[in-house]
């Protein structure tokens, strides 16, 4: 049942990670060919802060929630809770999910009407802002319906609620 989620997860963390190595690739060439030329990539910072930034801060959110790597504090260890542990964790994930679920929703309308409108940052290259908001929405929404479908699904695991 969850095997669609999964693959689109890994999908985007795929994407999100490249992203990193794309950011990563472009700022050191920018830095070396400024320092032999004088002259920067006229194109890195636009593409690195409008694209690529957001798309690492937001496209591997569901599959780091999934994979239990994301910093969780535990104020109350699972033995204290008991019988309460799949209550709490249902609720702490619905409203996890609410939050991301408007996020997701607030963020698509964004980018759809910067579609809309055809919304161009001009520069060295005119780009289209559409583009640049779609890793919120993309990563923030499936994020929420990875925790809907953990709070009913999955049991509570360490970190997870």
């Amino acid at each position: 049942m969850l095997k669609p989620l999964d693959t689109i997860e890994n999908l985007l963390h795929a994407i999100g990670c490249f992203c990193l190595a794309a950011m990563t690739l472009l700022i050191a060439s920018d830095t070396v060919i400024r320092t032999l030329t004088g002259s920067p990539l006229s194109f890195q910072f636009e593409l690195t802060e409008m694209y690529l930034m957001p798309a690492v801060a937001t496209l591997s959110l569901p599959y780091v929630y999934r994979r239990g790597g994301h910093i969780a504090l535990d104020i109350v260890s699972d033995s204290l809770l008991g019988r309460a542990r799949r209550p709490i964790h249902f609720f702490f994930c619905m409203l996890t999910a609410a939050f991301f679920a408007a996020f997701a929703w607030r963020s698509g309308d964004f980018a759809y009407s910067a579609w809309l409108r055809n919304d161009i940052y001009m520069g060295v290259i005119d780009w289209p802002m559409y583009l640049a908001y779609l890793s919120a929405p993309l990563g923030t929404g499936f994020l929420a319906l990875r925790l809907l479908v953990d709070s009913v699904v999955a049991q509570p695991q360490a970190g997870h609620g």
